[in-house]
């Protein structure tokens, strides 16, 4: 479905271009084209459902398709189920003043007595229209009460109303709610999608953008059109001309030339290149965690290349392992006190335990991508040969103390890049009574260990080392202690890679 703006406009205190512009008529939403004419069915053949529940990420037109029913279900001249848009009704929702379009944001209303309130309520007729809509906005924030006096509400609503639950995660709606709506599931729109809808709205603001420009911002919103617009907006903020250079500065992204010179870096194993280009794009506004994403789906992109037998300077191994760090990189993007240090740990990881890849290696007699892909096979694969009886290796004793099992553990987590950094951060203090005790060298990391599922996956690797369960017993360490001295003394001077 093409991308359409409204001609209407909304009142001068909502400039946002995304309240603006927000589709209006079934018509105008982009890219939700299978559940838009579901709806529009259901009104049309007066088969409208008594709940629904829209699901789907933020931005994606959610209560902007909830408004639109609203207006489909009240408008006198609705057509095809298609609201008209010009009507009193319709304008009412349009301006927010439509008494029977109910709109309740649960994150802040999200106790039994709002939803007790809200019962007292949809008993009373519509006022204005043939229906009462409730638009319940982030309705997975409601409490286990408000959930239980919903429940009651939507067994047996009057037939006048009809309730939208819109959530952003639906694996916290009870399945109780679930089963009493019609679920519709909101896709994120697509890179063309966005660009189209991206185009149409810079043209309604005579706004001259290259075309660049507007794809650079809708890669950059990730499937959500309230994201791109805002996005828009800031640009346009700057003037009206919208070049390609000035969005990526603008929204802190990393250009073609700082991922040329990153990925040259990488090929080459220059770790001072490496770290020098993360410094330039830093001080040059790119937000080092969008520099990682973009760097991801440059070599995303490597890989497709390799698999569709089109040559590169990457052997697929190396592609791999550089993606497997970048992405382990994000968990530690949020809590990194300094924000390039996460990409920056993956540079010194991966160009400090790779060599080279010779291109000239490969057997010449073998199809270049076809040798590169076989070279990835993982070592998992071949590990799950079962080994003859007669060369099968005895199984290696128990550790005796917690400073060989900490040892043991080290090193079984080398290849596990989060897991493997935060227990580099400890030193063993004992085991013994069904546990192994660690210092570890600050609240940060001990944090990070304590995590439901880090600690989960620690204590299925001692059960696999020492034969036994063992629970995780976690201390923060005194000042004095210098743990990353001490293990690097026990690795004879070098950090486990």
């Amino acid at each position: 479905m093409t991308a359409k703006v409204s001609k209407k406009t909304q009142p001068a205190e909502t400039g946002a271009l995304y309240r603006l512009h927000r589709p209006q008529t079934f018509t105008e939403v982009a890219g939700q084209d299978a559940l838009i004419a579901a709806l529009r069915q259901a009104v049309a053949s007066g088969r409208a459902a008594h709940a629904y529940l829209f699901t789907g990420p933020r931005g994606t037109g959610k209560t902007s398709t909830a408004r639109i029913l609203a207006k489909a279900l009240n408008c006198p001249k609705v057509k095809q189920g298609e609201p008209c848009g010009s009507c009193d009704v319709c304008r009412a929702i349009e301006r927010g003043s439509f008494l029977d379009l109910i709109e309740i944001d649960a994150a802040s209303n999200r106790g039994i007595d709002e939803i007790r309130e809200l019962r007292g309520t949809v008993a009373i007729a519509p006022t204005g229209g043939r229906r009462k809509v409730y638009l319940v906005d982030e309705v997975h924030m409601l409490t286990k009460e408000a959930w239980g006096a919903l429940l009651k509400t939507l067994e047996e609503p009057p037939a006048f109303v009809t309730f939208v639950l819109a959530t952003t995660e639906p694996g916290k709606v009870p399945a109780t709610i679930g089963s009493r709506c019609q679920r519709f599931d909101f896709r994120p729109a697509t890179p063309q999608a966005l660009t189209d809808r991206l185009r149409a709205v810079a043209k309604a603001e005579k706004l001259t953008a290259e075309p660049e420009a507007l794809e650079i911002v809708a890669r950059a919103a990730r499937g959500s059109f309230r994201d791109a617009l805002s996005m828009l907006d800031t640009l346009a903020a700057t003037g009206p001309k919208i070049s390609s250079d000035g969005a990526r500065e603008a929204l802190g992204i990393a250009g073609g030339g700082h991922l040329d010179a990153l990925e040259d870096s990488l090929v080459k194993r220059d770790l001072a290149a490496a770290l020098e280009t993360v410094d330039v794009a830093a001080h040059a506004g790119v937000a080092a965690d969008v520099f990682r994403i973009a760097l991801v789906e440059r070599l995303r992109g490597r890989l497709h290349a390799l698999a569709a037998g089109r040559e590169g300077d990457w052997v697929a191994t190396d592609l791999v392992r550089a993606l497997k760090l970048l992405l382990a990189a994000g968990e530690w993007a949020k809590d990194s006190p300094l924000p390039e240090l996460p990409l920056e740990l993956v540079l010194v990881e991966f160009i400090g335990a790779s060599e080279p890849a010779s291109r000239e290696s490969a057997d010449s007699s073998e199809p270049a991508a076809a040798s590169k892909l076989a070279a990835s096979e993982p070592a998992a694969a071949k590990a799950k040969t079962k080994p003859k009886p007669d060369t099968a290796k005895p199984a290696s004793p128990p550790p005796k103390n917690a400073q060989e099992l900490w040892e043991k553990l080290l090193t079984a987590t080398k290849d596990r890049y989060s897991l493997s950094v935060c227990l580099q951060k400890t030193r063993p203090i004992g085991l013994g009574k069904g546990e192994l005790a660690l210092s570890v060298q600050s609240e940060f990391f001990l944090q990070k260990l304590d995590a439901q599922a880090t600690r989960k996956a620690v204590e299925a690797e001692l059960k696999e080392l020492a034969g036994q369960e063992l629970a995780l017993k976690l201390e923060l360490a005194a000042p004095s202690e210098d743990l990353v001295g001490d293990a690097l003394k026990t690795f004879e001077g070098a950090e486990v890679q």
